[in-house]
């Protein structure tokens, strides 16, 4: 068995990215949590379009 001394550090760096990755996951959701708030706080006739600028080109 070849017992790196700098095994530790790996473990303890290794820990830390996933703390970050969760953080940054948890950080996405707040996002996504505060964008879903957002939408609905837009009243629905702004997301009805303008029928007559939808026309087809002939």
């Amino acid at each position: 068995v070849f017992a790196q001394k700098d095994e530790p550090t790996q473990m303890s760096e290794t820990v830390l990215l996933i703390n970050d990755a969760n953080k940054s996951v948890q950080d996405a959701d707040l996002s996504i949590e505060k964008a879903n708030t957002s939408f609905k706080k837009v009243p629905l006739s702004e997301y009805k379009t303008n029928n007559k600028s939808l026309q087809a080109a002939q």
